[in-house]
């Protein structure tokens, strides 16, 4: 089901703020990026992080 963000609400805790959803995806991306260099940006963002792309762009296709 897509990547856990669990640890970006324990990041936010540790450096005392609340991350907004695009730095949550932010985040997520930077970590898919390291674990798969094979993966697209659009593959990262969203298909493996489980995210729609709608939340974003507003028309997801």
């Amino acid at each position: 089901m897509g990547v856990d963000v669990s640890w970006c609400y324990s990041y936010s805790m540790i450096n005392d703020y609340e991350p907004t959803l695009v730095e949550h995806i932010k985040w997520i991306c930077v970590v898919l990026k390291i674990e798969s260099e094979n993966t697209t940006k659009e593959q990262t963002l969203f298909e493996r992080s489980g995210y729609d792309d709608g939340i974003l762009t507003g028309d997801g296709d």
